[in-house]
């Protein structure tokens, strides 16, 4: 039962990736609650209230030891950015007023270590990972387009892909105004479909997969997000050697030349990498960068001022009001809670990769594992530049609650 709650929040989370269901100004600021947000936080209460029922004959099951220790990594991971908050606010004072948005923010972000616990204690078995898969990419396919139809008319539609194809200041956006979240969330599932296209045994899967890989491929073009589509291009890369390897020659070909293919064309058409790279060529790096490297010079003096970290969403406070996050992942464990934080967060990361390693060699047959792992290269890629794991909350919540059904899979 507990395992249906969650998929149905992850549900929730990729359906209304794009829209907010509540927007709740605080402080000056505006807190964007999604469905996924809402029901998990009573889904939580829920729980807590049903432990106070004692229960008999309660039936424990056992999770692997690599999920267990996976887990109390994430959990260590949440503590040490808790108390960072803490810390920070004890110390300044004068900014006390805005604890509470930085806690509820720590709580948003710990949604994903909550639907993480929860699926890992379930027993699904890999074809049903495929049914929740599909759920997934579907409602997240759906729920996109049906709100951009809504708001406008098919032919509006199609000029908006082709107007998408003329300037890099048209832009898919998510929930929280951001297009690489709601492209990393693309590029994800981009991925899983790509793997169920290549690993899938039956045709009418492989065709499910095919279809709903399309409708996500669709939305990530649409975001114009750079470090999404370098992350789904790192990923099908790993997907392409990892085929050379099992001298599958036939698939890694194919695989190989799509990916020439949809370099191409992505180079051709998405302005915005086409400007990034002639960026590049000429050493325009503040476009290039978006900026990047005054970010960074920001939150390395934050680090040297707040060795301790600042804690959750207060960045803009240090700052003036002008830069928000660190925009590279490491750098922001760094600010949220230190040195300290730096280095669990790289612990985090190497214990995810070992869980990912390690569940495969016990469930050879389970590809979706294969299909985390590549993605997490592409990840670790692009985190110089950005921090999926962090800030971006609705990719946070649905990539672990999700993590948590593949890592126990039977």
């Amino acid at each position: 039962m507990v395992s249906i709650v969650v998929v149905f929040a992850l549900v929730l989370y990729t359906t209304f990736s794009f829209t907010p269901i509540a927007a709740i100004p605080i402080l000056g600021r505006t807190l964007n609650m999604s469905p996924g947000d809402m029901f998990t936080i009573l889904f939580v209460i829920g729980i807590f209230l049903k432990a106070l029922i004692p229960v008999p004959n309660k039936i424990i099951s056992q999770r692997p030891p690599a999920v267990n220790r996976f887990l109390y990594a994430y959990i260590f991971l949440a503590v040490v950015f808790l108390l960072a908050t803490f810390l920070f606010f004890l110390t300044h004072n004068e900014l006390v007023p805005y604890f509470g948005r930085s806690l509820f923010n720590f709580l948003l972000w710990c949604i994903g270590l909550v639907l993480f616990y929860y699926g890992s204690d379930s027993q699904f078995k890999i074809k049903e990972l495929r049914l929740i898969a599909w759920l997934l990419m579907g409602s997240l396919v759906v729920g996109v387009l049906s709100n951009i139809l809504l708001d406008t008319s098919i032919e509006n539609f199609f000029k908006l892909i082709t107007d998408t194809f003329k300037s890099d200041q048209i832009r898919l956006v998510g929930q929280v105004g951001d297009p690489n979240q709601l492209g990393a969330l693309a590029a994800f599932f981009s991925t899983i479909g790509i793997m169920g296209v290549l690993y899938e045994q039956h045709y009418a899967a492989k065709l499910v997969y095919s279809i709903l890989t399309a409708g996500t491929g669709l939305i990530l073009v649409l975001t114009q997000s750079r470090e999404s589509v370098l992350t789904l291009f790192v990923a099908i890369l790993c997907i392409s050697i990892f085929l050379l390897r099992s001298q599958q020659y036939g698939k890694a070909f194919v695989i190989l030349l799509g990916l020439s293919l949809g370099s191409a064309l992505v180079l051709i058409n998405i302005p915005r990498i086409i400007e990034t790279l002639t960026a590049v060529a000429v050493g325009d790096s503040k476009y290039a960068l978006s900026d990047r490297w005054q970010v960074w010079r920001t939150a390395l003096q934050t680090i040297s001022m707040h060795p301790l970290g600042i804690g959750f969403e207060t960045m803009y406070l240090i700052s003036n009001n002008t830069i928000q996050q660190a925009h590279n992942a490491f750098l922001q464990s760094a600010v949220l809670a230190g040195y300290v934080g730096f280095f669990v967060f790289l612990g985090f990361i190497i214990c995810l990769i070992k869980l990912l390693w390690e569940q495969k060699k016990l469930v050879s047959d389970n590809w979706m594992l294969e299909a985390y792992f590549v993605f997490l290269v592409g990840y670790l890629v692009t985190s110089l530049w950005s921090d999926h794991f962090i800030s971006f909350y609705t990719f946070n919540a649905v990539f672990f609650g999700f993590l948590g059904f593949v890592a126990c899979a039977r």
